[in-house]
């Protein structure tokens, strides 16, 4: 069965069911199985204003000595896609507008570096993504090493995860899958200003690793998929705050914590509907 825009349309529930019981989104706020699967569902992903609010920020953090970066995370349904109930027909990525801008993952992940009941990648496809953003900012040790590195530093652990999509199935029993987390026990925990603490509910984070790979200070601009990453970048980095900003650059923030790159990282489905800040 082809994935056409009548098989999309028809299925009002969040959770879709794909081969072995993989569980992707669908009619998330973000669209995210139309977004990239559906010829006529028009993107709202704006490229010409992406490049603006991107230039915009940059150019705020370069006249402050701060690096900017902005890294995309993969979408689920884009490497798993192999996995969902019906075969797609066309693939559309919004980030493919902007590859000059933001390193594309995709060909470095494959449907094992993502949860089987949630729409996030796993820890391994977050080490694997970690390594290449380490090279990124410091391309003098190779993403290999980098990996490796995290390997021989974390800590592995196991336990059950029910996953975000698996919440909304309708089941009478909770339904869990064994996960692998990657833990960093290392790490300091120090004091936020008050009007930092968080963003609507959503916890700010302020970590210090006397240990780290790097003596780099970041503020992390993020979103639900950072907590994969949260480890490793507390490896890394000497000193990390993040952010749950809901696309608010707040300059406030940046002024006090004064950091030396500023990261970005997203989930894809939330370019679509993303706000586009000019600074």
């Amino acid at each position: 069965m082809l994935f056409n825009n009548e098989n999309l349309y028809e299925l009002d529930a969040i959770p879709v069911v794909g081969l072995d019981g993989t569980l992707f989104l669908n009619n998330d706020g973000n669209n995210e199985l139309k977004q990239h699967f559906c010829k006529d569902y028009e993107n709202s992903f704006n490229e010409i204003n992406f490049r603006l609010s991107y230039n915009s920020k940059k150019e705020y953090c370069e006249k402050r000595g701060i690096v900017y970066k902005f890294y995309v995370i993969p979408d689920k349904s884009v490497i798993c896609k192999n996995l969902l109930p019906v075969t797609p027909a066309i693939l559309k990525r919004n980030v493919d507008k902007i590859k000059d801008l933001t390193l594309d993952f995709k060909d470095l992940l494959d449907s094992k570096d993502y949860l089987k009941l949630d729409s996030h990648l796993n820890q391994e496809g977050a080490l694997k993504i970690s390594a290449e953003i380490m090279h990124d900012i410091k391309p003098e040790v190779t993403s290999e090493m980098y990996y490796k590195s995290l390997l021989e530093n974390l800590i592995v652990m196991k336990r059950l995860c029910e996953g975000d999509i698996a919440k909304n199935l309708k089941s009478e029993e909770t339904i869990e899958e064994l996960i692998t987390e990657y833990k960093y026990l290392f790490t300091e925990i120090l004091p936020i200003k008050e009007e930092f603490k968080k963003v609507k509910k959503r916890k700010s984070h302020n970590f210090y690793n006397l240990d780290s790979f790097t003596d780099l200070k970041v503020l992390v601009l993020r979103d639900s998929t950072y907590l994969r990453f949260m480890n490793m970048f507390n490896m890394f980095f000497r000193h990390v705050f993040t952010y749950w900003d809901h696309w608010m650059f707040n300059k406030k923030l940046i002024e006090w914590y004064k950091p030396d790159l500023l990261i970005e990282i997203r989930t894809e489905r939330f370019l679509e509907k993303m706000t586009y800040e000019l600074v």
